[in-house]
């Protein structure tokens, strides 16, 4: 069927053309303020005192800064297309082990689709859907798997690909954040092992400068002089590491665990179809074990290393969230109902629910999204009056109807209101927030 080569462009497209939607309706939150500042300032200045005095982070807060200071329109259609290309990336790695390295893997990409677009709220609102969390956790995922596609593309090629890019990535990947950067590194790492104990010791030669580059790539991270700052001012002196350990683990456990619910149970879902029907599935091999082993210890590290921090939250988890949707995508594809009408259909059905079901999801964080957006689009007018004025006296902005739709807003916040105020020119104004 001419139709079915279509489809993983159709799901694409209506992947980027429902996160763009929400996108379209995210106002500035949090450290936006302070981040919109930098490009008001000597830019190279500011952001050379923010590595050093800071956050490490560098490369992901210039492009964090360099979006702020374009038309929104811009960032939302970025982060829209790089949630795109999380999903096509993710297929490219599950087709590449199913031994075609041209096309897409359609189910991997159905499960995108559903996996992105069911992200709970309490995840979103401080990972996804504004531009400072954007850069710090969509970039990075998008930058992980990419560079886990070309380097698997590599690896099954001889590595006769194109290595100037490998390299690149390489170090990219690693320089953007503490998880990712770990990721990275881990995954070059895990690829090395593998291949020593497969006897192809011809190939780690490439393998080998990789992790030196990826090393180099998270030492921009970890080891910036402002790391050091930032655990010190984190850091409470009356709670010791193994509570902070036994306090994080707990709340993955009971509280952030819960909230990709609808992930872990098509997870199983994948698991138990893969048992169940034997005679319809894939030779495993060497390479899909090593796919699964490396997916899962990239996954629970990425957790697992920051159990350590005192600021560990649902934004964290991410990047867990996408290595269950990669497995989960990858076990679908070892399943194939071709030659049994009945279950063909029953799959088709299957896929089509997981579709509405996520459709129905985003609709509504469209529609939430779009009351909190309106809300701060009257306070910026209700600012745009105050300051045309001349007024002196006090300025009165509506609070969200909803605070999960948002983030981090100035009236919880006295460090952002303080940043809400000066990017707004506001500095000595009072502000009180009405309900």
């Amino acid at each position: 069927m001419k139709f079915k080569k279509y489809l993983p462009y159709i799901f694409l497209f209506m992947l980027f053309l429902t996160t763009l939607a929400v996108n379209m309706q995210i106002g500035l939150f949090g450290d936006d303020f302070y981040y919109a500042t930098f490009t008001r300032e000597n830019f190279w200045s500011m952001h050379l005192n923010h590595y050093q005095e800071a956050n490490g982070r560098a490369i992901v807060h210039i492009l964090d800064t360099l979006f702020l200071a374009m038309p929104h329109f811009v960032w939302a259609i970025f982060n829209s297309f790089l949630l795109t290309m999380i999903a096509y990336m993710s297929s490219k790695i599950v087709a590449l082990f199913n031994n075609n390295n041209e096309s897409f893997c359609l189910k991997t990409i159905i499960t995108f689709l559903f996996g992105i677009l069911m992200l709970n709220i309490w995840v979103i609102r401080q990972s996804v859907y504004w531009i400072t969390g954007s850069f710090n956790y969509v970039y990075p995922c998008f930058m992980l798997l990419w560079y886990m596609y070309v380097l698997f593309k590599n690896f099954k090629n001889d590595f006769k690909g194109n290595q100037i890019l490998l390299a690149i990535l390489a170090f990219f990947t690693a320089a953007t954040v503490e998880q990712a950067a770990m990721m990275a590194f881990g995954l070059t790492l895990l690829l090395l092992f593998y291949m020593l104990i497969k006897g192809e010791k011809y190939k780690t030669k490439n393998i080998l400068i990789l992790l030196a580059i990826s090393f180099l790539g998270m030492a921009t991270v970890i080891f910036a002089p402002s790391q050091f700052i930032r655990i010190g001012l984190e850091t409470d002196e009356n709670v010791s590491i193994f509570e902070t350990i036994k306090n994080n683990l707990l709340f993955l456990i009971k509280d952030y665990a819960p909230e990709y619910a609808y992930h872990i149970i098509v997870a199983m879902i994948s698991v138990i179809s893969f048992f169940l029907f034997k005679g319809k599935r894939s030779k495993i091999t060497s390479d899909d074990i090593f796919l699964l082993i490396a997916i899962f210890i990239l996954g629970t590290g990425s957790q697992i290393m920051m159990f350590v921090s005192p600021v560990y939250g649902e934004r964290n988890t991410i990047f867990i969230a996408f290595m269950l949707m990669l497995f989960t995508g990858f076990m679908f594809s070892k399943i194939s109902f071709k030659s049994q009408k009945v279950l063909h259909g029953i799959s088709i059905s299957f896929y089509g629910i997981l579709i509405i079901v996520s459709l129905i999801n985003i609709y509504d964080i469209y529609k939430k999204y779009k009351i909190s957006n309106n809300i701060q689009n009257q306070n910026i007018l209700a600012i745009n009056e105050y300051k045309l004025s001349n007024n002196t006296n006090t300025l009165y902005l509506k609070k969200l109807e909803d605070e999960k739709y948002g983030w981090s807003m100035p009236y919880n916040s006295p460090y952002h209101e303080q940043w809400f105020k000066i990017y707004y020119k506001i500095k000595d104004t009072n502000i009180v927030w009405i309900d």
